[in-house]
């Protein structure tokens, strides 16, 4: 009985450490450091996959913590980065570029519950921007 705990112990012991190892790096909202469980999107966002020279590269990082969150990101020819943090319930984020091929480094930080923020278009004021919005049913509309 006695070897029966030890063992439960151990195997306890070594479940939760293997479980810690697995758990994803969150050092901060918008470090620079490399995230797990992001995916690099490779190819063309217009359309033509045989032109390799108008090879774009865009990298989306998405972390949703609540229920019924929304994100749409519509970016026809730029490329760049989206960071986008929901933590709360009903926060919907959208971004639609059509026209604009510069790059676009983006971060968006919703917490709280039903916030909404909607950019249409983009400008030299989008290099390395940052949009924190914090509380509850609060409404951003941008566009240019």
């Amino acid at each position: 009985m006695e070897s029966i705990k030890k063992i439960s112990i151990v195997l306890i012991f070594l479940f939760s450490f293997l479980m810690n190892a697995q758990a994803e790096k969150s050092s901060s909202y918008f470090s620079n450091q490399l995230k797990y469980n992001t995916q690099q999107l490779q190819g063309s966002t217009t359309g033509d996959l045989q032109c390799e020279s108008q090879q774009t590269i865009s990298t989306i990082s998405l972390k949703q913590i609540g229920n019924e969150n929304f994100v749409n990101i519509e970016d026809n020819y730029a490329s760049g980065d989206h960071t986008v943090y929901q933590i709360g319930d009903r926060n919907n984020y959208q971004f639609i570029n059509y026209r604009n091929n510069q790059s676009v480094n983006l971060g968006v930080l919703q917490t709280g519950d039903g916030n909404l923020l909607k950019i249409t278009g983009t400008n030299t004021m989008f290099q390395n921007l940052i949009i924190s919005q914090f509380g509850g049913a609060k409404m951003s509309i941008i566009n240019y």
